[in-house]
């Protein structure tokens, strides 16, 4: 029997039982398998790459964008997505769409807005951000933020995605009005996190709304636009940064998308740096600005006591056997600014060179008050695999606390020894991720 070309699709009743086995391994494989079994996925999905299988066509796409069992081919990779949306799938169109964002190539642009008109309704969530994202950023079309608030209203499963998009249409859209939170209302945005909006004093609500709003979007806040009179500037900055401790203690840890100790963070850090660049303001006054701030939450306290206390016992050791250690991020700038905390900061943030982290480990292995616990964790977030060093701190008064270590490896050009020992730590750390994922997915 002759078998069937790649342009012919055959007797596609007699394959389709071979067809779904084939996608179903293919998503299961890209999903966990290890790099190993990811170059074998071309060698999957090929005997059924054809034009009338859209299917097929969407993960070619992807074996050329991600070169799985082939060199990456950003251009093969748009061939195919494009095959898939002629056919007439969303998601060969939203996967045309991202990858034509991202090659940005002359003409990429324009073709953008052919997408949707090839689509009369769409139906798929993922396409209408798409075409969100589209008219926020004026790809291949006007940029029109109202237009995209009407899209992104359609959309039915609100994800993190849509929050982004609709964030920034809200504060970029010229007729949401002075009211930035009817805005919010309307598009049914950040519906966990409006008791709290509502809760802050009106004089300050929609500033303080706006600057989380930026900061979420990991844009710059422009507090100092939005303060009035400068003679007021100092004051208003002081009590907005009461507000938002106010607004993290309220929560008790139950946090919304907005009101994050993320975003509220970088809201303060705004602040504080809008005060240093304000001429009028000394260096008196910057340093007055957080004079008086009350932290009504007893478990920061209890925290920032604990913390304290590991930090005298850990410090003293480390200076009794000469073992090296810096802090950096929030500890160093609440130690520089604060004299102690940042009011706001939960963690302390320790680094260590490997060297003098070994030290440590050989000197605490028999100690029950501090511990160093090495092991492998799954992200939250993206799924990646990540070895974490922590140091426990058993105490009666505080349980126990966990400080996370971040390491580094120095190892000069020259030294070849130096280079082996950390290739060779390299390729275990690789072996240990690799059995932690292939348990993870044999509980799966």
């Amino acid at each position: 029997m002759t078998k069937a070309a790649p342009d012919d699709p055959g007797d596609m009743k007699s394959r389709s039982r071979e067809f779904t086995d084939a996608i179903k391994l293919f998503d299961s494989i890209r999903a966990k398998g290890t790099e190993d079994e990811k170059a074998g996925l071309l060698d999957i999905i090929r005997p059924f790459a054809y034009a009338s299988c859209p299917e097929a066509s969407v993960r070619m796409s992807v074996v050329y964008s991600e070169g799985y069992g082939t060199e990456k081919n950003v251009d093969k990779a748009i061939e195919w997505a494009k095959t898939a949306s002629d056919a007439g799938y969303e998601p060969g169109a939203t996967r045309l769409f991202d990858l034509l964002v991202m090659r940005d190539s002359e003409g990429d642009r324009e073709r953008l807005s052919d997408i949707f008109k090839d689509f009369g309704k769409i139906k798929s969530d993922g396409l209408k951000m798409r075409q969100a994202k589209a008219y926020l950023e004026g790809l291949g079309t006007e940029a029109d933020p109202s237009e995209a608030l009407r899209v992104l209203k359609q959309v039915r499963k609100r994800s993190e995605r849509w929050n982004k998009l609709t964030c920034k249409a809200v504060l970029e859209n010229p007729c949401r009005g002075p009211s930035v939170l009817k805005a919010v209302k309307e598009a049914r945005l950040f519906e966990s996190d409006l008791d709290s909006i509502e809760a802050i004093p009106p004089e300050s609500r929609e500033r303080l709304l706006v600057g989380l709003m930026r900061t979420y979007l990991d844009e710059d806040p422009w507090y100092a636009d939005m303060v009035g009179a400068p003679d007021e500037f100092l004051e208003t900055a002081r009590s907005d940064c009461q507000t938002l401790l106010d607004l993290l203690n309220s929560k008790h840890g139950d946090w919304g998308t907005l009101v994050f100790p993320k975003n509220v963070s970088k809201l303060l850090n705004s602040i504080v740096s809008a005060c240093k660049g304000g001429s009028h303001l000394s260096e008196e006054d910057v340093g007055s600005l957080f004079a008086g701030l009350d932290v009504d939450d007893p478990h920061l306290k209890k925290e920032h006591e604990g913390l304290y206390a590991f930090m005298s016992m850990f410090d003293k050791l480390c200076k009794a056997c000469d073992i090296g250690y810096f802090v950096s991020c929030g500890t160093l700038l609440g130690a520089c600014r604060h004299q102690g905390f940042i009011p706001w900061d939960d963690d302390v943030d320790l680094y260590m060179m490997r060297e003098e982290y070994e030290k440590l480990e050989d000197l605490l292995r028999n100690d029950e008050q501090l511990k160093v616990n090495n092991s492998l964790y799954r992200s939250p977030f993206d799924g990646s695999v990540n070895k974490a060093h922590q140091m426990l701190f058993r105490n009666k008064k505080y349980y126990c606390l966990r400080v996370g270590l971040i390491l580094y490896d120095y190892v000069r050009a020259s030294d070849e020894d130096g280079k082996k020992a950390y290739l060779k730590y390299m390729s275990n750390l690789r072996k240990e991720v690799d059995a932690f994922a292939a348990e993870d997915r044999a509980r799966d």
